[in-house]
């Protein structure tokens, strides 16, 4: 028997990352993937895409996760990148309440292309600049639940800047989640 059979995954899963440039989808995916922050992470052009194999529920699963471009600019090559999504995370910056306003086009981008919509998270980044200054927090924490319950999404707030495991628990809970519904 081929063990490579054995050890190769059985279920894929692909998550897109939608939001604003510089809103930390960048350092979110580099968290999750290589499980540290990288203060030198610039805006992405194009996109990125990384994959990671994990084992849930006894099985093996390999999880893409997409980081495509921000800016407007790059609305066709995103729109290609959609394509195929499981699932999405929306994602914006707690201390830039635009941010938080544009998560409307980017959930009607995503949903222009990706009919059945699966799982949807709302996160808001950059937890760790309002631990230092509280008034640099532009969106609460009310805000981005009563986002969630409009777009029957789980919320978080996390900092990829921390050494936590929330955002590993996050991608996690997700594919767990998309087991469970294919």
């Amino acid at each position: 028997m081929n063990t490579e059979e054995n050890t190769a995954p059985r279920s894929f899963f692909k998550i897109v990352l939608l939001g604003d440039t510089l809103v930390g989808k960048s350092a979110i995916l580099n968290r999750f993937i290589h499980g540290k922050f990288d203060p030198t992470i610039v805006a992405t052009l194009g996109g990125n895409v990384e994959t990671k194999e994990l084992s849930m529920q006894n099985q093996p699963i390999k999880l893409m996760v997409v980081d495509p471009a921000g800016p407007k600019s790059y609305k066709k090559t995103r729109l290609r990148y959609y394509e195929g999504a499981n699932g999405c995370v929306m994602v914006y910056d707690i201390t830039n309440s635009q941010s938080f306003e544009n998560l409307s086009e980017w959930y009607q981008e995503y949903k222009s292309v990706v009919k059945e919509r699966g799982i949807v998270v709302i996160l808001g980044t950059k937890l760790d600049l309002i631990r230092k200054n509280k008034e640099k927090r532009q969106v609460t924490s009310e805000e981005g639940l009563e986002a969630a319950k409009k777009y029957d999404a789980q919320f978080y707030e996390v900092s990829a800047k921390d050494e936590s495991p929330e955002i590993q628990q996050i991608f996690e809970g997700m594919t767990s989640t998309l087991i469970l519904e294919n």
